[in-house]
This record gives structure tokens, sequence and C-alpha cells, in this order.
């Protein structure tokens, strides 16, 4: 374990070892700081968003716009946090990392495989580093951007400071974690 300041112990809570620039479904959550309701309420089963809420919802929706590598499936914005789920598509080649093509079964070695093989044609085509197409680029650029528009029309809002990711393994997880999402506002 490496300690910070040879005091904390500090632990990722990303897997070991798994490149987050390689082609797969992530399921997302995003809190906000305290888990505090600034988005909005949840009335009669369904979600009323907030002034930030909407500015949250408007720059999920940007996220392809500047990371065409990331393509949006389910999600849900509920008051206090966001569900998500991200196709990440950094190599045109690779079909792994789409598993609506898989018969409920995937292997994340065989995309960890694909994903590299075809990591440097991608790179040349693309022009973008590998790590400006990572999950955590991704969600950094997503925060801060919530967090710039929030603080010029005056709210004062804060993120949690980190965020939990699931990597999606089958397509059967992936029809569990769709239907979570969906019916979270219920919950």
């Amino acid at each position: 374990m490496e300690r910070f300041k040879n005091k904390y112990r500090v632990e990722s809570n990303r897997l070991t070892n798994w490149d987050y620039t390689n082609d797969s479904f992530y399921f997302i959550t995003l809190c906000t700081y305290l888990k505090s309701n600034y988005f909005g309420d949840v009335l009669h089963n369904e979600m009323k968003f907030s002034e930030l809420g909407h500015i949250a919802l408007n720059c999920w929706y940007e996220i392809p716009s500047h990371y065409p590598n990331a393509i949006l499936d389910e999600f849900i914005l509920m008051p206090n946090h966001i569900h998500g789920i991200i196709n990440l598509q950094n190599d045109e080649y690779n079909t792994y990392g789409n598993l609506s093509n898989v018969d409920g079964h995937t292997n994340t070695k065989d995309v960890a495989c694909n994903a590299s093989t075809n990591r440097e044609l991608s790179q040349k085509m693309s022009g973008i580093s590998p790590k400006q197409k990572s999950l955590s680029a991704i969600i950094r650029s997503y925060k801060s951007a919530v967090s710039r528009i929030a603080g010029r029309a005056g709210h004062d809002f804060v993120w949690q400071s980190n965020y939990y990711d699931r990597i999606i393994r089958n397509a059967i997880e992936l029809q569990s974690i769709r239907h979570y999402i969906r019916y979270n506002p219920l919950k």
C-alpha cells in the first residue's frame, strides 16, 4: 500500500491493471458532496429537476460532443447522484466493447487484448492521446463543467471528491444495470 506523506494510506478504487481507455461499457455513479439534494426532487415517482439539475443534465448530454469515443447509454439524474452507463469506443475496429453484438457473454481479457492490439492505429487516426480518452478524463471534465456553470449561475455546488465505476462484463449484467437505472426513481 502506498502512503501519502508517509502518513495516510491511499488506495485507488479503480480496478488494478485495467486500462480505463479500454473499449467497454462502464457503470458510473457520481454523488454530490454530503449527498446534498442539489439536482431536484422525486415527486410521484418522477424526477423534477432544479436549475442545477438541468445544468447537470445538459452537461451529461454534451459528453459525446467533447469525447466522440464516449457513447451514452442508460442514465438517470437523481436529487443527489447520477447513475449512467458510458460505452467507450476508442477503436473503430473493436466490436468487443459493444455488448449488444455478444451472445450474453464477453471476456474482459479478450476486450483488453483486442483494444491494445489496435490502439496504435487508433491513436494515429485520432490525434488524441489515450489518456484524454480515458474514463477518468471524461468524468473529470464533466464534473468540472457542471461545477463551473453552476458557479457562474450563482450556485454553491460541490461534488463528492471521487466517483464509483464498474466495468460491465456481459450483456446480462448490462441489461440488469439498465433496469436498475430506469427504475431508480421508484425507490
